[in-house]
């Protein structure tokens, strides 16, 4: 057992006693044993620590701090980790007993620097979380990755020494929710080996309205995602075109959503993300984008847009 690699197991944990027990016993029930859980207790003010001091197993390491946000707790994890292998896991999320060791089978015999699996999605049903199957160095990613996000955080397992190199997450708190996001793009940067396995299904990711109302959720991660492409764009790390092709399709996704989900075609906070940006500088580019798809409003489309860029040209 003593020759196995150990993996390092982190998450970041924040008023989660609700669901944490769930995320450790889904640790615990791991067919491979030789792991550390660190668990960052982010300043919770509920019975975070409690419940996570029930669990009697050494591997479980508890480490408290003031709030500081995702990303910091992240690396304080990281910092404090030993393991040859990292992966994630969040306190309201659940592996399936297998994650750990497909995914260190598939590290050990091979130049793979990060790996990443399909799951589910589950609150009162479970639906799968379908992957493109992915076999390719990381500059070749970087192009299709800022379209969109297809790598969930509990689904990753890749080599410390990679994090490490490029410094952890970024804990800079106005990217949000998408720090994860930012850091599979800089790891593309490293032009190392990614590997997706389409085939497993090894995570399960919760969906539950605690933090915040659908429209407010989808609004806030689609601006945060501007804002991190718009930092890569300024330290070199993606392209211009990178960045506007990025930009366009993060707004057609929170279009397409909203356009779904009302039948009174109310685009009100849609047309406030765009205002809220000065990518709608950019008027041609999104105008063409967005009148794709639905011509009966692209005269709207590009009248309202119109319209916002001028009082920022202004």
């Amino acid at each position: 057992m003593n020759d196995r690699p150990l993996v390092s197991i982190i998450t970041p944990a924040y008023n989660a006693g609700k669901y944490i027990h769930e995320t450790i016993n889904s640790v615990l029930s791991q067919t491979y044993s030789a792991w550390e859980h660190i668990i960052v207790d982010d300043g919770s003010s509920d019975n975070t620590e409690a419940v996570v001091k029930k669990f009697e197993d050494d591997r479980i390491i508890l480490i408290s701090q003031c709030n500081s946000g995702m990303g910091a707790a992240r690396n304080k994890a990281i910092s404090a980790s030993k393991g040859v292998y990292l992966t994630f896991i969040d306190a309201d999320d659940c592996w399936l007993p297998n994650k750990l060791n497909e995914q260190v089978q598939l590290l050990e015999n091979s130049d793979i620097g990060l790996t990443f699996s399909g799951g589910y999605y589950f609150d009162l049903i479970e639906r799968p979380i379908t992957i493109p199957k992915i076999d390719d160095l990381g500059h070749n990613l970087t192009s299709s990755l800022v379209l969109k996000n297809i790598i969930s955080i509990p689904s990753v397992m890749l080599r410390t020494n990679l994090l490490r190199k490029i410094g952890g997450f970024d804990s800079d708190p106005s990217l949000g929710i998408v720090a994860d996001y930012e850091l599979w793009i800089r790891i593309c940067q490293l032009n190392v080996r990614i590997v997706s396995t389409p085939e497993l299904n090894l995570f399960k990711y919760r969906i539950h309205e605690g933090q915040s109302t659908y429209e407010d959720k989808l609004l806030n991660t689609t601006l945060s995602v501007v804002r991190m492409l718009d930092k890569l764009k300024k330290e070199k790390l993606i392209s211009e075109n990178q960045f506007v092709a990025g930009c366009c399709s993060h707004f057609r996704m929170l279009l397409d959503q909203e356009l779904l989900r009302t039948k009174d075609q109310d685009l009100e906070m849609v047309f406030s993300a765009l205002e809220s940006y000065t990518f709608v500088k950019r008027k041609i580019t999104i105008i063409h984008t967005l009148s794709r798809l639905n011509r009966r409003l692209a005269h709207f489309l590009s009248w309202r847009l119109l319209k916002v860029s001028s009082a920022y040209d202004s």
